[in-house]
């Protein structure tokens, strides 16, 4: 893998891990439940150096969404093994491949996929890794934010803020509807981080395996960015 498509993965998931979660908050913060923000916001709109401060507090702001997303659970059960919902047979299969690696008793259950996680990305066994990585932090970050909108919306109704959105000033008031479209919009970008993660965590032992068992790197199964697919 050249530095180009190193560039390319770093590039997207500073994109879409960071910059887009962090610009949906730092947009709804400043336009949508706060009064006083949202004048700010119309008031310094027309300057460049408005919109550098902007962006830069978009990026700080997803890395704080990624970090507070590293805090919470990255599986409704965990990343073992046994927690992959994988029948008897698949997890002798991946317990079979750990021992032939690491050497009997090696390694925690609760370690392994850390160990099998570092093991296909050095050997290049998980060609998708990437890809699952940048739309897992993607939901995360997306996951996080949206709560936090939901919570200021909830603080912002008992302080007697007014919603406001840009194309308009201050609107009718539908906090309950706006409630409930955040609650949703909360749930489904939380159920995309669990199945990406699901894809994630479950590639990766299967990747592992397949390295392991075959006596080398696996065979490809995707393209690798920029080539024809």
């Amino acid at each position: 893998m050249g530095p180009s498509v190193r560039l390319q993965e770093l590039t997207l998931y500073e994109a879409f891990g960071y910059l887009v979660p962090g610009a949906s908050i730092v947009a709804w913060t400043m336009l949508v439940p706060w009064d006083g923000l949202r004048a700010w916001a119309a008031g310094g709109a027309g300057r460049l150096s408005f919109w550098v401060g902007a962006i830069v507090l978009a990026y700080l702001a997803g890395h704080l969404a990624q970090a507070v997303g590293n805090r919470l659970p990255k599986r409704p059960r965990g990343n073992a093994v046994g927690d992959m919902g994988f029948g008897s047979d698949t997890q002798s299969t991946v317990r079979s491949a750990v021992r032939r690696q690491f050497g009997e008793d090696a390694v925690a259950d609760e370690d392994v996929f850390r160990f099998c996680a570092a093991f296909v990305k050095r050997e290049g066994c998980f060609r998708e890794w990437e890809l699952f990585e940048y739309r897992e932090g993607f939901y995360r970050g997306m996951w996080v934010v949206t709560g936090i909108a939901f919570l200021e919306v909830v603080v912002a109704y008992f302080t007697g803020q007014h919603l406001g959105f840009p194309w308009g000033g201050p609107i009718r008031q539908p906090w309950i509807a706006t409630l409930v479209a955040l609650g949703i919009t909360f749930w489904l970008f939380g159920a995309r981080y669990f199945r990406f993660r699901g894809y994630l965590v479950g590639g990766t032992y299967v990747s592992f395996c397949e390295c392991v068992l075959s006596g080398g790197t696996a065979r490809r199964t995707t393209p690798e960015r920029g080539e024809d697919r």
